[in-house]
């Protein structure tokens, strides 16, 4: 009789943790789904945007590698004395 109950209280915490909530159930998704529009007519209008996007980089700046000069005083008072 024990043997029965055992076997029995087994069987059936066996059953209650395969089922127990929580899991999430196995769902079968098709591979492939094939849709009819053969009987289906459709009338559209485009209609496009009021305005458009207009991507402009700003120019790449540069530092300049060779360095001008702000003053040329000792080249022109040589060129003068030259004359």
């Amino acid at each position: 009789m024990r043997i029965l109950i055992s076997t029995a209280a087994l069987f059936l915490s066996a059953t209650a943790m395969a089922d127990a909530p929580g899991t999430d159930p196995v769902i079968e998704i098709a591979t492939v789904t094939e849709i009819d529009f053969q009987e289906v007519d459709v009338n559209a209008r485009l209609h496009g945007p009021s305005m458009q996007i207009v991507n402009e980089r700003a120019g790449a700046r540069f530092t300049s590698l060779v360095r001008l000069r702000a003053h040329f005083s000792n080249e022109m008072t040589q060129s003068v004395r030259e004359f």
